[in-house]
């Protein structure tokens, strides 16, 4: 191992790089481990001079003398000839690269204008004084007034001296009269009359009287000719009456069947002269005041 020692301390003082050795190419170096040794040798060698190099440096530190000049610093020894290096494989071929196109030319840019000058600002000007109000205008005349329109017609009004529900009983077929009395229950001009059939078909004279059976005035008559159901007798006044009646004026209402065969249906009422009659006598007309006996036959009627 001396001789490995040797031959590193001789290498180290050329500066010849350690791998030189380590490849073990020069003569007397058997194996790394012997150069590994004499690496640990050189360090501990190195290690005892530079421990007795220090002591020495801090002994000549402890004394205040004066510095001595640097000695001249000595040249570096030649850096031994670095090993080959091995060869490297080929590269393969780099295929052909395509051509770029050609870039197209940039337009050019236009020059800008030049800013205008700002003009400047004029003085304000003063407020001008208030305009004296006008006078007001004169009012303009109203028109004239539009006409009125005409009245509606008064609701249509009806009231029944027997109503047809409360009837059960159908008097005997024959030409006679019948009256009784009643009172209006509602203020209206009456123009006709309903009567109802039981049966069989004649001609009927109605009559309107105004006041009581013992004394009463004919205000209006009409006929028709009667069957089963309801029938309706237009009434016109006679000469010098009219048909307007006012709620609770006394009235008698009367009617004649010119015939045998048509038969009405009533209620029973009081039978007396006073509340009504009947007259068996043939009429071609309703007479101006009637005449008759006490009977209680109060037919179905409504009048409207």
């Amino acid at each position: 191992m001396s001789g490995t020692l040797d031959r590193l301390k001789q290498s180290l003082g050329f500066g010849s790089e350690i791998s030189r050795l380590i490849s073990n190419t020069d003569p007397g170096i058997d194996s790394i481990a012997e150069v590994y040794q004499a690496l640990y040798a050189l360090h501990q060698e190195n290690l005892e001079a530079l421990v007795e190099l220090e002591n020495t440096l801090n002994s000549l530190s402890s004394s205040s003398g004066t510095s001595g000049t640097s000695g001249i610093s000595g040249t570096s020894g030649s850096s031994g000839t670095s090993g080959d290096n091995g060869t490297s494989g080929s590269s393969g071929t780099s295929g052909d690269s395509g051509t770029s196109g050609s870039s197209g030319i940039s337009g050019s840019n236009g020059t800008s204008g030049s800013s205008g000058t700002s003009g400047a600002n004029g003085t304000s000007g003063s407020s001008g004084t208030s305009g004296i109000s006008g006078s007001s205008g004169t009012s303009g005349v109203s028109g004239t007034s539009g006409t009125s329109g005409t009245s509606a017609a008064a609701p249509s009004q009806a009231f029944s001296p027997m109503n047809v529900s409360d009837c059960d009983l159908a008097p005997t077929a024959a030409t006679t009269q019948y009256y009784y009395l009643t009172v209006a229950d509602a203020t209206m001009t009456v123009s006709k009359a309903k009567l109802w059939g039981y049966s069989g078909s004649d001609t009927v004279l109605f009559g309107l009287y105004r006041g009581t059976l013992s004394s009463c005035t004919l205000i209006g008559t009409g006929s028709a000719v009667c069957g089963i159901g309801p029938n309706v007798i237009n009434i016109s006044p006679v000469a010098g009456q009219n048909l307007n009646v006012q709620a609770g004026e006394n009235l008698v209402v009367g009617y004649y069947a010119n015939g045998i065969s048509w038969r009405t249906v009533y209620n029973a009422g009081i039978s007396d002269i006073i509340f009504g009659i009947s007259n068996t006598s043939d009429i071609s007309s309703m007479p101006n005041s009637p005449t008759g006996t006490g009977t209680a036959i109060r037919f179905a009627l409504t009048l409207y």
